[in-house]
This record gives C-alpha cells, sequence and structure tokens, in this order.
C-alpha cells in the first residue's frame, strides 16, 4: 500500500473487503464537495448473495446471485454514432442475446404490474437459432387471463394480428364477434381514401373505397 502526498492511496494486488454483516463488508464512496454529501456503496448480501449497489440509502443496482441484473430506475445508452443505416452494426442501444443454439427459442422483454404479474411482453424468437430467420411477437394479458400473442411480424416481413404464421404482407384473423373486425375511417371528401389498392409500381389503381363513399374497381 503506497498513500502519496496528496492522499491518494495505491494497492499492489488485490484488495479484500471481509464482515460479519451486510454493513461492516460494503465498500463505500463519498463525495464531500456537494451539500449535501452523497455516497454510493456496494454491499453484498449474505442471505440471497446478492451485491447491491446504493445511492445513499436507496438501492439503484442489484446484482442477482444468478446473473441477473435489476435497475431501479430507468436505463439510458448515451453516445454519438455517425451511422445513419438503421440495418447496419450500431455501437449504441440494447442488445439481448440468447445463447442456446435451439431451433424455436426466444428472448423477451416482460412488462409487470405491481402484483408481479407478466402483463405483456415483446420479443424475438428464433425460428432457426443458429442461422437469421427471427420473428418479432407481442403478447399482452386481459383480466383473469394469461399472456396470449396477439401480433406477430415474421422474418418474412409478414404481419399477422391473431395469426401467428402470417402468409401474406397483412393478415387480421378475429372471431364471429363484430366488434372484433377490422375498422377502417376516412374523410368524407373524394380526395380520402378509407382503402386504395395499386399495382407494385403504383402506376395503376386497382380498387378504391373513397371518402364520399364511391368504390371503385
Amino acid at each position: 500500500l503506497t498513500i502519496d502526498s496528496s492522499g491518494r492511496s495505491t494497492f499492489t494486488g488485490g484488495v479484500t473487503i471481509e464482515g460479519t454483516d451486510n454493513t461492516t463488508s460494503s465498500l463505500i464512496l463519498t463525495n464531500t464537495a456537494p451539500t449535501p454529501d452523497n455516497s454510493w456503496s456496494l454491499v453484498p448480501q449474505y442471505n440471497s448473495q446478492d451485491l447491491h449497489l446504493l445511492e445513499d440509502s436507496t438501492t439503484r443496482v442489484t446484482f442477482k446471485s444468478g446473473g441477473e441484473v435489476q435497475v431501479t430506475g430507468g436505463l439510458e445508452s448515451i453516445g454519438a454514432d455517425t451511422q445513419t443505416n438503421v440495418t447496419a452494426s450500431a455501437s449504441l442501444g440494447v442488445k439481448l442475446q440468447n445463447t442456446s443454439d435451439t431451433d424455436g427459442n426466444f428472448m423477451p422483454i416482460d412488462f409487470f404490474n405491481s402484483s408481479g404479474f407478466v402483463t405483456a411482453r415483446i420479443g424475438a424468437e428464433f425460428q432457426d437459432a443458429g442461422d437469421r430467420n427471427t420473428d418479432l411477437f407481442f403478447c399482452t394479458r386481459a383480466n383473469s387471463g394469461t399472456l396470449t400473442e396477439k401480433m406477430r411480424i415474421t422474418s418474412g416481413g409478414n404481419v399477422g394480428i391473431g395469426d401467428t404464421s402470417a402468409s401474406y404482407k397483412l393478415r387480421v384473423k378475429t372471431d364471429a364477434t363484430l366488434e372484433n373486425g377490422a375498422y377502417i375511417s376516412a374523410g368524407d371528401s373524394s380526395s380520402n381514401h378509407a382503402l386504395y389498392v395499386e399495382n407494385e409500381a403504383g402506376s395503376v389503381e386497382m380498387f378504391a373505397i373513397r371518402g364520399d363513399g364511391e368504390i371503385r374497381l
């Protein structure tokens, strides 16, 4: 251990902090410049084997013994990246990876209510875990119900609402209940369209329903 004239300490080798409870074995960093003082501390929890990062007396981050990380508050990814191609690799953002090479496995983002129930989920399902064939799915949960998939975007770009394997660019599948169908509204003039269908080149109108009620085919 070396302490220089400015009070800085240098350790040769590792540093071990031991204690018999959750307080005496903590590492505390205090900044006395602001008023009031603020401090950060690393505190191991002996019962759960978790590691807590505290701001003053408030736990901000918990490192779980199984490898999970819990954050109290929001997460921010801050930096400068000049990349303008949205499909290229990026140095910023959130990266999630499932390292299991099992076809059909997935990586979710779960939303919990105050009672601890999963009420919604957004996830990626790896149809071919060793390649790039991946779907994006969305789940919600009704009162007294279970988590149910409601929409999926397939790796080929097809969108299914109520259909988990849509074979069209958009497939809406509902039951016999009237209010579960598709509802489209538009302005009431001839320049507004509730539905417009054209060829791939965009040069030929094939079908149109105008806002004034006219239907063209």
